[in-house]
């Protein structure tokens, strides 16, 4: 009955047309932002300009289609804001048996390539084989309790998906494919996550309780930003340089260039930033990765910072990992682009992604006031001590899966949560 012909697949702000295509019986069209009613359509051409305001917000857009007697026919939805899917993939849970094996099965779509790279799979917080990914075999479980299961597909060319489920309990054999994943900040002396019971009552969205499904650590996600030009790591530094600020097990490193590439939509322009391939431990130490690691300069355009942090708040968000942006700055960043650094900064602290900020040229710059107090890495030791206490932080993160679909500015912690704070 209705399809949105305008696809946000960029940062979304300021004014931008909305528009929709109907099939026949649609009378009118009702747009909603975060549930709230913005105007109504009653015909050709099925457009209106939507006021996104002048922050980046993670936003909820829909289109209501209703018929003549104003009755509710159909009814379309996007995320603005958030990850955009290059993949899917889609799980069947094979029904229970008293005494029988139960399977998992993974089907997908990639614009990347056919089959995945690699895929990990867990229960209720715990590895598990993936043999066949069309058949996984569960471990044997208690149907009443809620359950958790998750996989994440990686298909290379940086392109890769998740699909996250809860079942039993409450739910009883219904299924619920809708989750949200919420990372917080242990204290330092609790570096283990409890069981999901534990945190109950904890978190709240407007207000009301929200339903812990699991607890997890897993891998971490640390997308950096050098800004150019950036002063090379001085020559002075170690003469292992490979071994510096080596990268823990769990660590995935991923670079984002600043300077973009347009692109037009079918209905509105966005832009690009490249990035790099993920990196870990076996590729050698951050200073080595710093050194190494070459991005597309496109040395005839200007690079706009606030715009490319924000897309890797984006980047470090979508796998629902632990998370940081690392953001490396010169004194005097040549700097252009739509997002000033303090909408930047809202815009992490929305979408709950911290950011650390790094300079090689000293501390105090007043450059870089707007983006924070950055911490001076002017030698291979303060950039090794930097490096520690950020992996420190990243290492107090837990992820937090939530029952439903809820924006991350949405949710707060309730007065009787201990132990834990949330990301900003």
């Amino acid at each position: 009955m209705i399809a949105f012909a305008s696809l946000f697949l960029g940062l979304v702000l300021g004014v931008q047309p909305v528009e929709v295509v109907v099939g026949e019986g649609v009378a009118a069209v009702e747009i909603l932002l975060n549930d709230r009613s913005v105007g109504m359509m009653r015909g050709e051409p099925w457009s209106m300009l939507c006021d996104f305001g002048p922050e980046l917000v993670p936003r909820k857009l829909e289109a209501v289609a209703y018929d003549g007697e104003q009755q509710e026919i159909g009814r379309v939805r996007q995320w603005l804001n958030l990850p955009q899917a290059p993949a899917v993939v889609t799980v069947v849970l094979d029904p229970h048996q008293e005494g029988q094996p139960r399977l998992a099965r993974l089907t997908w779509e990639s614009i990347a390539r056919t089959e995945p790279r690699s895929i990990a799979a867990s229960f209720d917080g715990k590895r598990l084989r993936v043999d066949d990914p069309h058949r996984i075999l569960l471990p044997p479980h208690d149907p009443k309790p809620l359950h958790f299961f998750r996989a994440e597909l990686d298909f290379g060319a940086n392109v890769s998906s998740l699909v996250e489920l809860t079942f039993g309990g409450t739910y009883a054999e219904e299924i619920n494919t809708e989750m949200t994943a919420i990372p917080v900040l242990a204290d330092k002396k609790n570096r283990r996550p409890p069981p999901a019971e534990a945190f109950r009552g904890w978190f709240l969205s407007h207000g009301k309780p929200l339903q812990v499904v699991a607890v997890e650590k897993g891998p971490a996600e640390l997308v950096v930003v050098m800004n150019r030009p950036l002063p090379p790591i001085a020559a002075q530094y170690t003469p292992r340089p490979r071994s510096a600020a080596p990268l823990p097990k769990q660590l995935r490193v991923r670079f984002l260039t600043p300077v973009p590439q347009a692109h037009q939509g079918v209905v509105t322009p966005f832009k690009l930033f490249p990035s790099s391939e993920e990196f870990t431990g076996s590729d050698g130490g951050l200073y080595w990765l710093l050194s190494r690691v070459r991005l597309p300069t496109l040395l005839d355009r200007k690079q706009h910072l606030g715009d490319a942090v924000a897309v890797a708040g984006l980047t470090a968000y979508e796998r629902h990992r632990r998370r940081g942006i690392l953001l490396i700055l010169s004194a005097k960043p040549d700097v252009a682009g739509q997002l000033k650094p303090a909408q930047t900064r809202r815009y992490l602290d929305r979408l709950k992604v911290p950011l650390f900020l790094w300079t090689p040229d000293g501390r105090g710059a007043p450059e870089l006031a707007p983006w924070g107090e950055p911490v001076g890495i002017s030698s291979v030791g303060k950039l090794t001590l930097a490096f520690s206490k950020l992996v420190d932080e990243l290492d107090r993160q837990w992820i937090v899966w939530l029952d439903g679909t809820h924006l991350p500015q949405d949710i707060t912690l309730a007065p009787e949560a201990e132990g834990i704070t949330m990301l900003h």
